[in-house]
């Protein structure tokens, strides 16, 4: 049986600290967008390098809207009950797993044949 309060308590913080950085950085793009239309007119040699720095930027929110999901999926199985149980098997997941992985869904084994299957289907 898991510390259910140790995990409710670990992934609540990195949901308020995905949220904060979220925020932060649609905050950021806004400021950029506005003075980036600025420097557009005065010079226009730096385009590429802002696409190629607003492509990074929203890559890196959708990998942190991907990570918030995940934590609030795994706070959902936790409040029905279900945390730390791997959705496939249905067999515990080790405590030392979920410390590494919090959100973690599947155990170890079915982690890896879930893997294993998405590189045969390239």
């Amino acid at each position: 049986m898991v510390n259910a309060d140790h995990f409710k308590r670990r992934l609540t913080e990195r949901r308020e600290a995905l949220l904060k950085d979220i925020r932060r950085h649609l905050e950021e793009d806004s400021a950029a967008r506005q003075s980036a239309g600025l420097r557009e007119v005065m010079d226009t040699k730096d385009g590429s390098f802002q696409e190629a720095t607003a492509t990074i930027r929203q890559a890196g929110l959708m990998l942190e809207a991907e990570e918030l999901e995940d934590i609030q999926a795994a706070l959902g199985r936790l409040d029905r009950g279900h945390y730390g149980v791997c959705i496939v098997c249905e067999e515990p997941i080790p405590e030392k797993r979920l410390e590494a992985w919090p959100t973690a869904k599947r155990c170890r084994p079915c982690q890896e044949e879930r893997e294993a299957e998405k590189a045969r289907g390239r």
